[in-house]
């Protein structure tokens, strides 16, 4: 996994063996929804960022485009 900060966000590269999610491999051009959360720790506050601001809406996730 690689992390890093910009200025206006913050970039994640995960790998997640399609297996393990017990689906195919998506074909080039297939759209699937997305949502992903971020906690910050070791404040008194635990502060929970996600896509869009939801982490139980599916209506409101991001979507992610599979490429060749």
């Amino acid at each position: 996994m690689k992390a890093s900060t910009e200025e206006g966000g913050w970039l994640v590269e995960i790998l997640v063996p399609f297996e393990s999610l017990g689906v195919s491999p998506p074909k080039p051009g297939e759209v699937w929804g997305i949502n992903l959360t971020r906690s910050l720790r070791g404040t008194k506050v635990t502060q929970l960022f996600c896509t869009h601001g939801s982490n139980h809406r599916p209506e409101m996730f991001g979507q992610m485009l599979f490429l060749e």
